[in-house]
């Protein structure tokens, strides 16, 4: 026989409901934090484990939500999980190490099996993958979030959560358009993806009224398969060309970090994204020097997020499309534009690091 909240109430010298609210909901500030660690550390003790099947049964709902992202946003996905937990719920994450349309459509349907109350997607893929996943959970009827990237057309009944893209186009050209700028460049990895669109849109509109030419790149893998050190090569060919004066854009962090191979020290660079890498930090911070970033607000929308769909599972009324305008300018070097192309930059630290002084040479 398993461990029943009977066991656990005994154990605590409390009553079955007490353990049981305690159990559904610990982060419920009604309880003492007393109670609560007494309550938790039984239950660990008696090794119990909830019979969730029976429960759903008797309530009608699971208290689960589904979280489907093509990665793991460690900012984002945290949000999530709390404050699901503060309003009672559990979230089931369901995140690959790398994108993958097939993993997806798996998840989609564990989330269906486990009998989910609702789903946070970020889907992934080309519209006809996305709309296989769309029908999916249409035949559950299942509340559904939508992060980042549109479902065209939104089926009735979903919420789509973006951010301010136009916003953060025109920050970016603000930042980065500093006193002897000739140029700006704008590198990101998906032109086609919808959520992309306005920020290149707001990003060439403000760079041509501050009188600047932009030189766009997309590096894609569909262009060199499965080559990953082609693709780099073919992104240093593009950055080596840019002219004296010119200040880089780069539409994530991983492409930050690339650019910053090839440019080591390139004072005029700004990454979109600032994303927390597990405990080492943010990718853009451990770049010798710091770089500076426009940080995607993941926490902000993590919290937005669990909120509109509780509210769809509730019944209430939501908007169709919901705009997060939060958005935070990290500073962490003075962003100054050479006078040196990037080639001229490349070569100049070579010759550095390539001199030896005479009177230090070894007799």
């Amino acid at each position: 026989m398993g461990v029943k909240l009977k066991d656990i109430a005994s154990a605590c010298g409390v009553s079955a409901t007490l353990v049981s609210q305690v159990i559904r909901n610990p982060e419920d500030p009604r309880f003492r934090p007393e109670t609560r660690r007494l309550v938790l550390n039984a239950a660990r003790k008696l090794q119990y484990v909830p019979n969730r099947s029976a429960a759903n049964l008797q309530r009608g709902y699971s208290k689960l939500i589904a979280l489907v992202t093509p990665w793991n946003m460690i900012d984002f996905t945290d949000s999530v999980e709390r404050s699901s937990a503060r309003a009672g719920y559990q979230t089931v994450i369901l995140a690959s190490a790398e994108p993958d349309v097939n993993y997806q459509y798996r998840s989609l349907e564990l989330a269906i099996s486990l009998q989910v109350d609702g789903v946070i997607w970020l889907p992934y893929g080309n519209p006809e993958e996305v709309r296989r996943g769309v029908k999916l959970l249409q035949t559950r009827q299942l509340p559904v979030l939508v992060f980042e990237r549109a479902v065209e057309p939104l089926p009735e009944g979903w919420t789509l959560l973006v951010e301010n893209y136009a916003l953060a186009g025109e920050l970016a050209v603000r930042t980065i358009a500093v006193p002897g700028t000739r140029q700006l460049a704008f590198i990101s990895s998906n032109p086609e993806a919808t959520c992309n669109r306005p920020l290149i849109e707001a990003f060439h509109a403000a760079a041509a009224n501050a009188g600047l030419p932009v030189r766009t790149y997309f590096p894609s893998l569909e262009d060199v398969p499965d080559n990953h050190q082609r693709l780099f090569e073919a992104l240093r060919a593009f950055v080596l060309s840019l002219p004296p004066g010119c200040s880089i854009f780069c539409d994530g962090d991983w492409l930050t970090w690339d650019v910053s191979r090839i440019l080591p020290g390139w004072p005029a660079l700004l990454s979109y994204g600032d994303f927390r890498i597990g405990s080492r930090g943010r990718l853009p911070e451990l770049i010798s020097p710091g770089i500076s970033a426009l940080r995607r607000p993941f926490c902000r929308l993590g919290e937005e997020a669990v909120a509109l769909l509780l509210a769809r599972i509730a019944g209430k009324e939501v908007s169709n499309v919901v705009r997060c305008d939060e958005i935070e300018l990290i500073v962490r070097s003075e962003i100054t534009v050479p006078d040196l192309s990037p080639a001229e930059h490349v070569q100049g630290r070579n010759a550095l690091q390539s001199y030896q002084p005479q009177s230090l040479k070894r007799r």
